[in-house]
């Protein structure tokens, strides 16, 4: 007996048998059979029953008195076990709901139940294990003497269920054989056969499961099981079909099975793609599949590949067909180029489509129609062939669209290739592919390190086109990679091949697109040549404005391969975007092209300027991130002409949004690039003047941003002077507000302050709520940098009111980390953590680099601080590596300075000093006073900083240092004054910083 203290879950199985299992221990103790056939009729109709029922159910044949006192004991016995588990009252009787009950019938009905509510892709999975859940008849063997009504209620259950696996079993099995997976498919069909042997249809599938897994022979053993058990049972000779089934697997035994072609070269790569169109051909629905891509894609090769896989799945194989070479383009050509690659005899006279149709009505194949583009005229005898020969299945390779409406696409793009070029691995599949042809030329090829960069050009200059990678690596034996790479930059015409074995049109990339490009009708060759002056995706309205785009023939461009869409976006081909441009430099309408093209991106831009400051910043991040390679080239071509107007107009939003996404360098040089280009404009032209210097003051912005003080200070004071003189309130406005950030990071707290306070006061005249917000939150820090937090906090506050009123995510984002740094100084270590999440999650959100590398620093001082080295080391070195990234070399020290303590506090002091001297000189070489000062504090107090007199010196220079806060500078004296009694006495004074940064790091070596 189980106690009931220890009761806990009830298990009750009632297929295959019946068995109860409580804490699972199994009870089989029941005073009769009649205690366990109560609790399985209960359990399994999930309702409340009255006593009077269940009494008539299990003794029907007894008085009423009689049956009701045999029900009484009954219940009595099945509280000794399962009481918890049964709520009995004085008229009914049911399952305890809120205990922890499991019944497998219960849970069988809820998986199929939850399969036929899901998505096709997701009901596999359920029904699998509903018939796993089936390990017998409902009951099986269970028997209960007396009792015609639960005997009645048991072999209907008994029916239901069987006759629910048997259709479910029927369903795997039918699935299974769909997706190619034919083990699991016997597995299921045999099991189905064990329970009903006469299911004609489950020894079709049966033997079709065992000759499409390569057991033919066995395959042909299940039709003579069939007919015997037919015979034997039902006295009748298998149907048609099923003997139809037969005959197809019998000759199948004997005849050929494909014609693909041996393969000559390894094959790389392409194992997302193969899978996905083998899945496609396995599925029932799909009849004509078309691999849709450019020339030089790799198209023939992968259905090869394909085919190759799919052979013993078809009963009759798999058949290859090459259409380049077939001199006929009508139906009847492509009838014949089928006929004679299933070395089907055509005779006579007589229609061959016809014969051919013939042939095929009775096979099930996979027919593969190589370089269909050659005979797009005649595709439409394919529908009649799908028709009429229900078993067969079409795989086409073409660079057009069929246009057929059996006709499905898989659209194929070029190989992976690293992402940068310090990048390089072997793993992506244009590198391999390119080292297999360059060790065809030459054996002991090797991809070294000089050479992977070189490597990641050429694969990533031809976007993994693999004839582009094949034509470039066969030059290895005669050109270094850097040489290679430097001759595709120069001209497609490089790309070449004297290899007799390749067909002419592929032995040159121009070749390739040449015979594209004669195949366009005049509109189309003018489209595709303007659409050269797009760089990566681009929407349909900007083809529209740029090249007079018109949707029908951009969809011909789609449908032969030479543009690539992409949900709502359009892309061209890199290689093929050269040849386009190649053709467009020709036409002569380049100049006007471009001029569209900027106008148009610039213009974009523009509209972006007040959204990137709203609450639509995220929206409209996304929307220039999506088109950024055509707004760098539209900006290239308003500086190159020198376009005033169109330079002004694009300026705020082009800057905000490379401080978005922390590419201070480009800003530099982009900004600078421009300022320069404007300088041969008319200088006194006042838009010129005022252009010039917003592309200034910004560009100092980013050298702040990189650390560049010096730099910065000297463009944007020069700025302030000039923007006030043309009366720019706003631009002077921006301009106060950098210089105030520039001298906070240079420790002249008292300079920022006056800025700051200035360009807060001009904000709040122009109502500029986000202006007022980045003018606060460089107040908090300047708040902060003196210690004085609760003001610092205020600032942070007010700070975001004002950022949530104009709704700029990134500067909410930057005042969120203010709050945490503040509240952590202020020891509200919950509130720190919390806004210091939040403004984590935020940046990456945004994808702002620059953010999260603060972030990443605030929370890992945080947990520093709270005695958490194990959580806190991994923030800084993310810190660190995002910092490196964006060269942001102020958070690169900041992220030293943090590992630097970690060390300290795990008495790793060598390490510590390695730490904190990376960090010290990284913020000397930018001039970051403050955290230079900092970090020789922290370097002076350790316990082996090296010679104390050295440390006494610093110490010394530290106590005095006006820049120092209050509460540093006493830590500086008190640290001072112990090594003084020790008898460490300083001797040299030090004029300046740089002197007592020289001394440490001199020191360290």
């Amino acid at each position: 007996m189980v106690e009931q203290a220890c009761v806990m879950k009830l298990e009750i199985f009632l297929f295959g048998g019946l068995r109860v299992v409580v804490n699972d221990e199994a009870i089989t103790t029941f005073m009769s059979a009649k205690a366990p056939a109560l609790l399985a009729y209960v359990a399994a109709t999930g309702r409340v029953h009255r006593r009077d029922d269940l009494a008539a159910l299990l003794w029907s044949d007894l008085p009423e008195a009689d049956a009701k006192n045999n029900l009484r004991q009954v219940l009595t016995n099945l509280r000794r076990f399962v009481e918890p588990f049964l709520i009995i009252t004085r008229e009914t009787v049911a399952m305890n709901r809120a205990a922890s009950i499991y019944l497998d019938v219960a849970c069988f009905d809820a998986h199929l139940s939850t399969a036929a509510a899901r998505p096709p892709d997701e009901q596999m999975s359920h029904r699998q294990t509903a018939i796993a859940l089936y390990t017998g008849d409902f009951l099986a063997g269970f028997f209960v003497r007396e009792a015609p009504t639960f005997e009645e209620w048991l072999l209907a259950q008994r029916a239901h269920y069987r006759e629910r696996a048997l259709h479910l079993l029927h369903t795997l099995t039918q699935a299974h054989l769909n997706q190619g997976d034919y083990a699991q498919a016997i597995h299921s069909a045999t099991r189905l056969l064990a329970l009903d042997g006469w299911r004609e249809e489950a020894h079709c599938q049966l033997m079709l499961a065992l000759a499409r897994s390569g057991q033919r022979s066995a395959a042909l053993t299940q039709y003579k099981i069939c007919r015997q058990v037919l015979e034997a049972e039902l006295g009748v000779e298998p149907a048609a079909e099923t003997t139809a089934l037969y005959e197809r697997i019998r000759s199948a035994l004997t005849a050929p099975r494909h014609n693909l072609p041996a393969a000559v070269t390894g094959f790389v790569g392409r194992t997302v793609e193969m899978a996905a169109i083998r899945r496609l051909l396995l599925t029932p629905e799909t009849r004509l599949l078309t691999i849709l891509g450019p020339g030089g894609i790799g198209k023939t090769r992968l259905a090869l590949e394909v085919g190759a896989t799919c052979e013993p799945t078809f009963l009759n194989g798999v058949w290859f067909v090459s259409l380049a070479a077939v001199q006929r383009t009508d139906a009847e050509g492509l009838a014949r180029a089928v006929a004679d690659a299933l070395g089907c005899t055509l005779a006579g006279p007589t229609d061959p489509k016809a014969q051919l149709l013939t042939f095929l009505q009775a096979r099930e194949l996979l027919i593969i129609l190589d370089n269909m583009e050659t005979m797009t005229d005649a595709a439409a005898w394919l529908s009649e062939t799908l028709a009429k020969a229900p078993d067969v299945t079409i795989l086409a390779t073409s660079r057009e669209r069929l246009n057929l409406q059996a006709e499905q696409v898989y659209l194929l793009e070029g190989l992976p290739v690293p992402t940068t070029l310090d990048a390089t691995d072997e793993a992506f599949a244009a590198v391999q592919l390119f080292e297999q042809c360059a060790r065809r030329v030459q054996p002991d090829f090797v991809c070294t390190e000089s050479e992977a960069g070189p490597v990641t050009q050429i694969c990533r200059a031809v976007q993994g086109l693999p004839l582009g990678i094949e034509l470039a690596a066969a030059w290895v034996h005669q050109l270094s990679c850097a040489e290679i790479a430097a001759e595709i930059e120069r001209g497609l015409d490089f790309l070449a091949t004297t290899r007799h074995d390749v067909p002419p049109r592929q032995r040159t990339l121009r070749a390739l697109f040449d015979w594209s490009w004669r195949r366009l009708t005049n509109d189309e060759q003018t489209l595709f040549a303007q659409l050269a002056l797009f760089r990566g995706p681009f929407t349909r309205a900007a083809a529209t404005q740029v090249a007079h785009a018109r949707f029908p023939v951009l969809a011909a461009l789609v449908n032969q391969s030479l543009l690539w869409r992409r949900g709502t976006t359009y892309q061209l081909h890199e290689v093929m975007r050269h040849f386009a441009d190649e053709k467009l430099a020709e036409s002569g309408a380049r100049p006007a092209t471009a001029a569209r093209h900027a106008t148009y991106y610039g213009g974009f831009l523009a509209q972006q300027e007040a959204r990137l400051k709203s609450s639509a910043q995220k929206q409209a991040l996304q929307e220039i991130d999506q088109e950024v390679e055509n707004v760098r080239a539209a900006w290239q071509w308003l500086v190159e002409q020198r376009n005033v107007q169109g330079i002004a107009a694009a300026v705020g939003a082009f800057y905000h949004f490379l401080m978005l996404k922390s590419w201070f360098r480009e800003g530099v040089e982009a900004f600078q690039h421009a300022d320069q280009a404007l300088q041969a404009v008319a200088a006194r032209d006042p838009l010129v003047q005022l252009t010039c210097w917003r592309l200034m003051v910004r560009a100092a912005r980013f050298h702040s941003s990189l650390a560049q003080y010096a730099e910065a200070q000297s463009l944007l004071t020069a700025g302030l002077a000039a923007l006030r003189q043309l009366g720019a309130t706003e631009e002077v406005a921006f301009t106060l507000g950098h210089l105030g950030g520039t001298a906070r990071m240079q420790g002249d707290l008292d300079r920022a302050e006056y800025h700051l306070q200035e360009c807060l006061s001009i904000r709040r005249q122009l109502n500029d709520h986000w202006g007022q917000a980045v003018a606060l939150l460089d107040l908090a820090g300047v708040a902060h940098m003196r210690e004085v937090y609760p003001m610092a906090r205020d600032y942070c506050e007010a700070g975001l009111r004002a950022a949530e009123q104009a709704g700029d995510s990134q500067i909410t984002t930057h005042l969120l980390t203010g709050l945490s740094i503040t509240h952590r100084q202020l020891g509200d270590y919950a509130q720190a953590e919390h806004f210091g999440r939040r403004s984590l999650a935020s940046y990456e959100e945004l994808g702002d680099n620059y953010g999260i590398m603060q972030a990443t620093l605030t929370l890992g001082e945080l947990n520093r601080q709270l005695g958490n080295d194990d959580n806190a080391e991994p923030f800084f070195c993310r810190a660190i590596e995002v910092a490196q990234a964006i060269g942001d070399r102020s958070g690169e020290a900041d992220g030293y300075c943090g590992l630097g303590q970690i060390a300290l506090n795990r008495g790793a002091v060598e390490q510590a000093l390695l730490h904190l001297r990376q960090a010290l000189a990284l913020a000397h070489e930018i001039q970051e006073t403050i955290l230079v000062l900092d970090i020789l504090l922290e370097i002076a107090c350790l316990p082996a900083a090296g010679d104390p007199s050295c440390a006494g010196n610093v110490l010394r220079f530290l106590s005095n240092h006006p820049q120092l806060p209050e509460q540093r500078r006493r830590r500086a004296a008190d640290a001072l004054e112990r090594l003084q009694a020790a008898g460490y006495i300083p001797v040299a004074k030090f004029e300046s910083v740089s002197d007592a940064v020289a001394q440490i790091l001199r020191r360290a070596t």
